[in-house]
C-alpha cells in the first residue's frame, strides 16, 4: 500500500510539473503574441505619423506657393523690353517665364516657388 501511495504521489507530482510547464509555455506564447501585436501597433502608428507629416509638409508647401504667387506680377506680354527665362529641371521639365529686362533677378526669387510642377512643360 505504501508503494502504491508513493507511486500515486509521484504521478501526481509529475502531472503538476507537466501542468506548470504547459502553463509556462502558454504564458510565454501569449507574451510573445502581445509583444508582436504591440510592435505592429507601434509600426502602424509610426507609418500613420509619417503620412500625416508628409501631408502636412505638402499642405505647407502649397500654402507657401499660393502665398508667394499672390505677390507676383502678371507675366508681361512679349515685346522689345521683355526677356524670357527658361529653367530646365533635373527631370527634364522646362519652366518658362517672361520678365521685363530692367527687372533684377534678386526681386524675382518668389517665381520659383509659385510655379507648379511641370508648368509650361
Amino acid at each position: 500500500m505504501e508503494e502504491q501511495n508513493q507511486a500515486y504521489l509521484e504521478s501526481l507530482r509529475q502531472d503538476e510539473e507537466k501542468e506548470r510547464k504547459r502553463q509556462k509555455e502558454h504564458d510565454e506564447k501569449a507574451r510573445a503574441e502581445r509583444e508582436i501585436q504591440e510592435r505592429l501597433r507601434k509600426e502602424e502608428e509610426e507609418r500613420q505619423r509619417e503620412l500625416r507629416e508628409a501631408e502636412e509638409k505638402k499642405r505647407e508647401a502649397e500654402s507657401r506657393r499660393l502665398n508667394v504667387s499672390q505677390h507676383i506680377d502678371d507675366e508681361p506680354p512679349m515685346g522689345d523690353n521683355i526677356t524670357q527665362l527658361m529653367i530646365r529641371l533635373s527631370d527634364g521639365t522646362k519652366i518658362k517665364r517672361r520678365f521685363v529686362k530692367t527687372d533684377h533677378l534678386a526681386v524675382r526669387p518668389p517665381f520659383r516657388f509659385s510655379s507648379p510642377p511641370y508648368a509650361n512643360a
